[in-house]
């Protein structure tokens, strides 16, 4: 969503008493983790889920079967895009300060923060061991190698998140105010073809088998189904107010969507373009993870300070994750798979510059 003018503390000083509560969600206070947990992930198998934490400039490893916070690195202010391209090493695009973090839960610590431009919003890795990075006030996207040098600044209209296919050769962007998705070949960003959508499409995802991209549309309240293979949307199917986060499972036959303000979970069937079920969240749900296990799902309520946990097949809720205030992304967002040449334990360190 585009910045509002308007802070928490603001809201809370206008409104009084009836302040809502995600306005005083702002004004809790972070938990301390750098100061109460490891900054490294000693056991390099160990399942983990990492959580931007938005308002609390730091990145939590949460081991996924003890559902507990393990270890802890400082992060920019307003964390908010996560990537994970190699094992323990994740970077994470800060809206607030206009930075992307390079950590290193490997070695246990934050590597440097690389100026952005304006408003970062998403970063995923792409095909060739790069990254890219949405600004959305800076109406750019911005190419990175793995040590966190810009390779190339290219103008874009309104971008918000990206989406890439599973073979990591194409990257999908949407275009906030544009009303469209425009396909990119990874490697060179040239452009592929585009295709229209709703109002305000925001975020996106694409089934495992490369068949299908679903795009949610947060102002008109629908996600738009294109078909990859024709280069074509085929469906726009209605599932509730403000869509957000969401993600495909694990055999491409459902995307879970999380709908903020009808505090849901809508469950699309993909073949049927039709919801088939909902979920009522105990919470504005924003941003969803697939486990690499494809049995669980996680799903941030920034406003609750919570990660909450439900099972894919049977779908009920399982287990909540206390973070503190405004987890927004987690990882694996996006698939995990390793940059090319990427080392094993994480991101190769290198001197600031």
């Amino acid at each position: 969503m585009k910045p509002n003018l308007l802070g928490a503390v603001t809201l809370a000083a206008l409104l009084g008493p009836a302040t809502p509560g995600w306005a005083l969600d702002w004004l809790k206070p972070c938990k301390d983790w750098t100061g109460r947990v490891p900054g490294a992930v000693t056991e390099p198998a160990r399942p983990v889920l990492y959580v931007a934490m938005g308002k609390c400039e730091a990145v939590l490893a949460v081991d996924t079967r003890t559902h507990e916070v393990v270890a802890a690195l400082r992060a920019g202010d307003g964390a908010h895009g996560i990537a994970v391209p190699a094992p323990r090493a994740v970077y994470v695009t800060n809206r607030k300060d206009d930075t992307l973090s390079l950590l290193d839960f490997a070695a246990g610590r934050t590597l440097r923060h690389v100026p952005t431009g304006r408003y970062p919003l998403d970063v995923v890795p792409v095909d060739g061991g790069r990254l890219v990075v949405s600004t959305w006030k800076g109406d750019t996207v911005e190419i990175y190698d793995r040590e966190g040098r810009r390779l190339d600044t290219i103008p874009g209209g309104d971008p918000t998140h990206f989406a890439v296919s599973p073979d990591g050769k194409t990257a999908f962007l949407a275009h906030w105010s544009e009303r469209r998705v425009v396909a990119h070949d990874a490697t060179s960003w040239k452009t592929l073809f585009e295709v229209p959508t709703g109002e305000k499409p925001v975020h996106l995802t694409v089934t495992p088998d490369s068949r299908w991209l679903v795009v949610t549309n947060f102002g008109s309240a629908d996600v738009t189904v294109v078909d990859l293979a024709a280069r074509r949307p085929v469906a726009t199917v209605a599932v509730g107010a403000k869509p957000l986060g969401l993600v495909a499972s694990g055999d491409g036959k459902r995307v879970f969507v999380a709908t903020m303000d009808d505090q849901a979970i809508a469950v699309i069937d993909v073949a049927a373009q039709r919801v088939s079920r909902r979920l009522k969240a105990e919470g504005e749900p924003q941003h969803l993870a697939l486990a690499q296990d494809g049995r669980t799902v996680y799903v941030t309520m920034p406003h609750e300070g919570r990660v909450d946990v439900f099972d894919a097949a049977d779908l009920t809720w399982r287990a909540r994750i206390d973070t503190g205030p405004s987890p927004q992304q987690i990882a694996p967002r996006y698939a995990t798979r390793p940059f090319v040449g990427a080392e094993g334990a994480g991101v190769r360190s290198a001197s600031a510059r």
